[in-house]
């Protein structure tokens, strides 16, 4: 499918480049080129088979109830360390001010 020097130029222009005679040749090939294949795809059986893998897959997940977080020994001990803490959380220095968000 030829693409016209007209069609290049105002893709160029949408595309916000500046192309030279030498590229709008160059482009005029490579576009025609890619619908060609384009056109190709098109013709192709693309109805999907079924799968018959994976249809006994059960969920795995367990259900979130809302159950409170229970602070184990390790994050008790990390929260010793901590130089500073609130409740569960280590309080650490600002990296962002209000204003620069």
């Amino acid at each position: 499918m030829p693409i016209s020097e007209q069609e290049i130029k105002h893709i160029a222009e949408l595309s916000r480049i500046r192309l030279t005679s030498k590229d709008i040749v160059c482009y005029q090939k490579d576009l025609a080129e890619i619908l060609a294949y384009v056109d190709k795809l098109k013709k192709l059986e693309t109805k999907a088979k079924p799968l018959n893998k994976n249809r006994d897959l059960k969920n795995i997940f367990r259900d979130d109830n809302g159950e409170e977080w229970v602070v184990n020994y390790e994050v008790k001990k990390l929260l010793e360390d901590a130089p500073e803490n609130i409740k569960e959380f280590i309080k650490v220095p600002v990296i962002f001010k209000k204003n620069e968000l």
